[in-house]
């Protein structure tokens, strides 16, 4: 209950700093366990083997499975992808209020579809892709867009962030633990303060140590529980990884004791 009343006095005096030093931490733990996901979004790889596609409108009441299926068991098509029905009439009725190409249009519905090639195809394989749709849909329910190629990144012109992206999630978790770690130094002084009065009148030991380690511990429990219940599983290595950041926190929190001057 004393370690409790310390923590909530250290709160009420260096809120800031407080809040701080929890967002710092709540955000290690969080980058610690999506450090893949961290690492895939910044990764140059997808970005520089994206595959060529073109879309398709396909108008009027299609098997738009049956089209899916027979597709993509075409050479050279890598995936085909349906996206929602398209209302005709109500879009223009959205972008041209009260006009009567609305009625002539009645309940006409359109099917956008994206289909993604090899990125070695020829241009006369793409032809015959276009040309076999063509025939399941019959030529008047199907429109074509242009074969469209991504834009590809020169790798060789930044060297340095192929590096980052490819390290992006250890990256951003060594960063947070840094701001984590300065916000430990920063409020170190005033556990210890806390800890002192309290050592004083319950003749105890390593009271803000205690206090500090306990407060972490709370703080990563909400976080790690909140993860795990999102993602129902948790790596060993992250745990690793979090176990020897919370000893060394708890080292450098200690070092603080020993500091002649303060920090704040």
């Amino acid at each position: 209950m004393f370690y409790l009343k310390a923590i909530l006095n250290i709160f009420k005096s260096h809120f800031v700093l407080m809040a701080f030093n929890i967002l710092a931490l709540m955000v290690f733990l969080t980058s610690i366990n999506y450090r893949t996901e961290i690492t895939d979004f910044f990764s140059l790889d997808n970005k520089t083997n994206r595959s060529p596609y073109f879309n398709a409108l396909v108008s009027g009441a299609k098997d738009i499975s049956f089209i899916q299926r027979k597709m993509q068991q075409l050479p050279g098509v890598e995936s085909v992808k349906i996206k929602a029905n398209i209302d005709a009439a109500k879009e223009l009725n959205n972008l041209i209020p009260n006009t009567s190409i609305n009625e002539a249009l009645g309940a006409q519905t359109f099917t956008p579809v994206k289909i993604f090639l090899n990125s070695n195809i020829t241009a006369s394989s793409r032809k015959l892709i276009r040309e076999y749709l063509t025939r399941l849909m019959g030529k008047e329910s199907v429109t074509f867009s242009r074969v469209k190629y991504p834009a590809k990144i020169n790798l060789k012109k930044y060297p340095y962030f192929k590096v980052f992206s490819n390290w992006s999630g250890a990256y951003f978790a060594f960063i947070f633990f840094g701001l984590w770690i300065i916000s430990v130094i920063l409020i170190a002084p005033y556990f210890h303060q806390q800890g002192y009065i309290i050592e004083k009148f319950q003749r105890k030991n390593a009271v803000s140590v205690k206090m500090f380690a306990g407060f972490v511990f709370f703080i990563s429990s909400i976080v790690l529980v909140s993860i795990l219940v999102k993602a129902s599983s948790f790596s060993i290595i992250n745990l690793a990884i979090i176990a020897g950041a919370f000893i060394a926190s708890i080292f450098i929190f200690n070092f603080a004791k020993f500091s002649s001057r303060r920090l704040i």
